[in-house]
Formats: structure tokens, C-alpha cells, sequence
């Protein structure tokens, strides 16, 4: 089996896969290689087998425990797994492929939406500001609500920059509301600011909704409502006179 790891990097270097990538991916051929030799014994292994696969994709979904969280593997993790044997497979024995991105399990994007008064007040009373903000960083989707509606303290001004660039530097799609209008993000004159908004200007497309506020409308229509209401009892109070 040394061999074929050996072979395997090779492979992989001449194809001009990052030393990254290729760390992973024999530590998880050799995760695969482990399983293959508790489960088979004193079977050697000579290539990839189709039942092999599925057998091995059910050990991770049902058996494999994560050791930082005790729980069973997560998607993505499972994922990473079997794309170092989805490459083995095209580089060891690409006329027999018996593993493909069809086997890959489907991930739920995990998105949050906080606004930033919230995100504002959960930072002043975290310990570990910094774990806080790459916990909102490691969403697939970040939904951030209603930008100039928090506090505009220095306080609150750093760490809007600091979630907004920690995002922008992660390169994820970001999504954010703001009752702002487009003229004062590009003519901000506060240094800070213009900070901020340079970056989600960059990293968002600006797109503008008209019409009635909702919320007036429906203000509206409560205040009739309670008009109503007021009248009803009137007329009665009238009655009973």
C-alpha cells in the first residue's frame, strides 16, 4: 500500500495539485486503506471495488465519529473523504471508475441572518470576539439586516468593519439590507465608514427596491382597524344611554 500512496502523490504533483491538496488527500486515501485492513484482514488490496465504496461511504455516515465533536461526521467532512478517492480513482485506475461526484452527499447551505445591532450587542458580551466573527464567517450565506440602523459609536463602527471584512477576505457570498441610500455609501466622507462600504460595494451588486413601505401600510391599516373598533363601542355606549 506504501507503494501505491507513493504513486498516488506522484500522480498528483505531475497533474500540479497544490502540496496542500495532496496532503489531504493521501492522509484520507490511507484513512480509506486503514478502514480496508480492519474490515478485510489479511485480504490484500489491489484496486477499488464498487462494494468497496458503498460500504465505505456507510461507514462514514454510521460509524466514523468525529473527534472534536463526538458526533458523527458531517457532510462536507464525509465529502472530503471520498473526493480523495474519487481522484485516486481517475489517477490509479482511470479504465475502472467505480466512485464519481454522483456519490458525493448533497449539502444544505447553511445560512444566518442576524442585523447588526444584534451582532453589535452579542460581540459586547462575548470573551472571544474573534471566534464570534469567524463563526458568522464560516456560513455559506451571511444575510446581514438593516446596515445604519445600530449605534454609530466608534465601538459599533469597528466591528461592522470587522465582520464585513472578515467576509470580504473569505471570498462568500454576503447579502445585506439598509434603508441607506446608494449616494451616501459612494459619497460616505468618514474615513471608517467609507471603509465599510468600499468593501460590501465591492463584494455585493447594489440593487434598489422602490415602493410603499409595508410596515406604513400595514400601520395604516391597524390604525382603521382601530377606528373601527373605537366606533363600534361608541354607537353602543350610545344605545345603552
Amino acid at each position: 500500500m506504501d507503494e501505491l500512496i507513493r504513486n498516488f502523490e506522484n500522480k498528483m504533483h505531475l497533474e500540479g495539485k497544490s502540496e496542500k491538496t495532496i496532503k489531504i488527500y493521501v492522509a484520507s486515501v490511507k484513512e480509506f486503506f486503514r478502514w480496508f485492513n480492519d474490515s478485510f484482514g489479511d485480504v490484500e488490496f489491489k484496486k477499488l471495488y464498487r462494494e468497496n465504496i458503498l460500504e465505505y461511504k456507510s461507514y462514514l455516515k454510521n460509524v466514523k465519529i468525529c473527534k472534536r465533536t463526538g458526533q458523527n461526521l458531517n457532510a462536507k467532512s464525509i465529502n472530503a473523504k471520498l473526493s480523495a478517492l474519487i481522484k485516486y480513482n481517475e489517477l490509479m485506475q482511470p479504465d475502472n471508475i467505480v466512485i464519481s461526484k454522483a456519490d458525493l452527499i448533497k449539502v444544505q447551505a447553511e445560512i444566518i441572518s442576524p442585523n447588526f445591532a444584534t451582532i453589535i450587542n452579542d460581540l459586547f458580551c462575548c470573551e472571544d470576539k474573534n471566534e464570534y466573527i469567524d463563526a458568522l464567517v464560516k456560513y455559506d450565506l451571511l444575510i446581514i439586516d438593516d446596515l445604519g440602523a445600530e449605534r454609530g459609536t466608534e465601538y459599533a463602527v469597528e466591528n461592522v468593519f470587522n465582520v464585513i471584512d472578515r467576509r470580504y477576505r473569505s471570498g462568500k457570498p454576503l447579502i445585506i439590507t439598509t434603508n441607506l441610500h446608494i449616494s451616501m455609501l459612494t459619497n460616505e466622507q468618514s474615513l471608517d465608514k467609507k471603509r465599510i462600504y468600499d468593501r460590501i460595494l465591492e463584494l455585493c451588486i447594489p440593487i434598489c427596491v422602490n415602493g410603499a413601505s409595508k410596515r406604513t401600510a400595514t400601520a395604516k391599516e391597524k390604525m382603521k382597524e382601530m377606528q373601527e373598533i373605537a366606533k363600534s363601542y361608541q354607537k353602543g355606549g350610545d344605545a345603552i344611554e
